[in-house]
């Protein structure tokens, strides 16, 4: 920017009014004009430079101002305003402190009070127990006497087993004494032969023979199957459905069986080992007989009797009534398992398996042998059924289905069929065997069983169910 003195620029603005300065204006007026000007000009930039020494001074005025104000807040007012701050919240903390002082106080407070409390709790329960000790000692001698009452029902049980066996040698010499008895009576019987044979034979008699009575059985429609460790099911004879059977809940069935005078469905269990008593199609129920361990059961539907295989009290042959009355031991089982049992109420034999062994015996436990022995052979047999008309006993090896004559002389058994499966349990009806598998819930029928001629004849070997998750043997009975 170029810099114009004021002089001329005052001179100009004069000039450029017209009539202020005339073109007749002397030289004289006009210089002393112009150095009035220059004055007024070197007045003003002296005032000029004395505003801007006075802005600079206030300037520096201002700045020292500050300064000065920032040290004194910081020397005088600052400190007691925090001074102040920090009292009060070292106050409040100091309330607060003292509260929870107090709190705690109080709850060590109310702790001595519950401490002396129960001191004092303590010393009455001393003085009662004091009061007490000849209550404790009379239950001392009470439980002292319980412990020597439970070694006398022990001694006594040693007593009774002693018993039980020397029974048990009585009823074996009982039965040697009838078998001599028998031979006596043989031999007289041949004496009278002899003795007929020499006086004159009279003439041939026309009267026929007896005939054993078959007796009538009950019809039945459907089949009941009660897995180990699965809900029952029923299958209908007839049209081979199958349904759950919603009546029997019980779980570690080991048999079942039914008797039709009383129409109960007898269950055995494993846990615990008892014998239950279901009303057909009902839910009512009643413990036939406890503390036994069940693994076959049949009844001779005839005499109202239940056969059992057991494993407790003893591995045995058992018999009882249907209401679990009358139970006794008819002869002991020598193999590993007790398993399956079928009866002939016809001739009154019972026939047993063990896991290896076929044991026959009579209804009064007399007469015990072995109709079929697989023990040498490493061969499993578990189930086991009579048809009591032709006087055929069918059981199985391992997965083999085989039938045997009772009667005959020579008794070698034959092979009727490959099952596929291990049989667990047999039941046979109208001319018809039921199969119930040992694991694997295979339900199989074969009809007309005696018709079968080859052993891969499978003709009428039928699948009626097959349970899947079902673990253990399947135990089945025919119900109406």
């Amino acid at each position: 920017m170029v810099y114009v003195p004021l002089v001329c620029v005052v001179y100009l603005v004069l000039k450029s009014i017209p009539g202020c300065i005339g073109d007749g204006v002397g030289e004289g007026n006009m210089s002393v004009f112009t150095r009035q000007l220059r004055l007024l000009d070197g007045e003003f930039q002296r005032m000029k430079g004395t505003v801007s020494d006075i802005e600079t001074k206030m300037i520096n005025n201002f700045e020292m101002s500050e300064l000065s104000l920032k040290e004194e807040l910081k020397a005088d007012f600052i400190p007691p305003l925090i001074k102040d701050l920090v009292r009060e919240a070292m106050s409040e903390v100091i309330m607060e402190d003292s509260a929870v002082s107090g709190h705690v106080l109080n709850e060590v407070r109310r702790l001595e009070d519950g401490l002396g409390s129960l001191e004092r709790k303590v010393e009455s329960l001393t003085k009662q127990l004091a009061d007490y000790q000849p209550v404790l000692g009379l239950q001392n001698q009470i439980e002292s006497r319980f412990m020597t009452a439970e070694i006398d029902l022990e001694d006594l049980k040693q007593k009774v087993l002693h018993n039980e066996h020397q029974t048990v040698e009585q009823q074996t010499n009982i039965m040697t004494l009838n078998d001599r008895l028998d031979i006596t009576q043989n031999k007289m019987k041949l004496c009278k032969c002899r003795r007929a044979s020499l006086s004159p034979r009279p003439s041939p008699s026309t009267t026929p023979a007896p005939t054993l009575a078959i007796p009538q059985e009950e019809v039945k429609r459907r089949l009941l199957v009660s897995p180990f460790s699965a809900t029952p099911q029923e299958i209908f004879l007839d049209s081979k459905r199958v349904q759950p059977y919603p009546y029997i809940d019980e779980q570690n069935v080991l048999s079942i069986a039914f008797a039709s005078t009383s129409r109960k469905i007898l269950v055995s269990t494993l846990e615990p080992a008892q014998i239950l008593a279901f009303d057909l199609d009902s839910e009512n129920k009643t413990v036939a007989r406890r503390d036994v361990l069940v693994f076959g059961m049949t009844v001779d539907q005839q005499r109202q009797l239940v056969f059992m295989t057991t494993r407790k009290p003893s591995m045995s042959i058992c018999r009882m009534k249907v209401d679990g009355s009358q139970f006794e031991v008819l002869t002991k089982l020598n193999g590993d398992v007790p398993s399956s049992i079928a009866v002939d109420p016809v001739r009154q034999i019972i026939y047993a398996t063990d896991g290896s062994n076929i044991v026959s015996v009579g209804y009064d436990g007399t007469g015990s042998a072995n109709a079929v022995s697989n023990k040498h052979m490493g061969k499993s047999t578990h189930a086991v059924a009579v048809d009591v008309k032709n006087n055929v006993l069918y059981f199985n090896e391992d997965e083999h289905l085989m039938k045997l004559r009772p009667n005959k002389v020579a008794k070698r058994a034959k092979k009727v069929l490959q099952l596929g499966f291990k049989a667990r349990t047999f039941q046979f009806y109208n001319g018809s065997l039921y199969i119930g598998s040992s694991r694997g819930g295979e339900v199989d029928v074969i009809d007309s069983v005696a018709s079968v001629r080859r052993s891969n004849d499978h003709s009428t070997h039928r699948r009626l169910t097959q349970i899947v998750g079902s673990e253990g043997f399947m135990a089945i009975c025919l119900v109406p």
